[in-house]
């Protein structure tokens, strides 16, 4: 099922990231609309498996977050905004 911009499918993946025993299906959503190209969708995932304490894998993401913005909307004049809201992003 498909949303509107994505929103439902953010939602599906939170609520099955809070939900005990259904984390496989929270990175299945989130990896289904990684492939729209949606940041929101790298950057929820990102958020979901650094609360796991996988910080090297969430850092990866973030980083990735970075890129696909940079491909929608040029951020050179917000890079300082990114890096602090991400922890440590390639592109600051």
């Amino acid at each position: 099922m498909r949303g509107k911009d994505g929103y439902l499918e953010l939602l599906f993946g939170k609520v099955y990231g809070s939900w005990k025993g259904h984390e496989k299906e929270a990175l299945q959503t989130y990896d289904a609309l990684m492939g729209t190209g949606d940041f929101r969708a790298y950057l929820a995932k990102g958020l979901f498996v650094k609360s796991m304490g996988k910080t090297d894998d969430a850092s990866l993401l973030f980083d990735q977050v970075c890129r696909v913005m940079r491909q929608v909307s040029p951020i050179q004049s917000h890079p300082s905004m990114l890096s602090s809201s991400l922890g440590t992003c390639a592109c600051a």
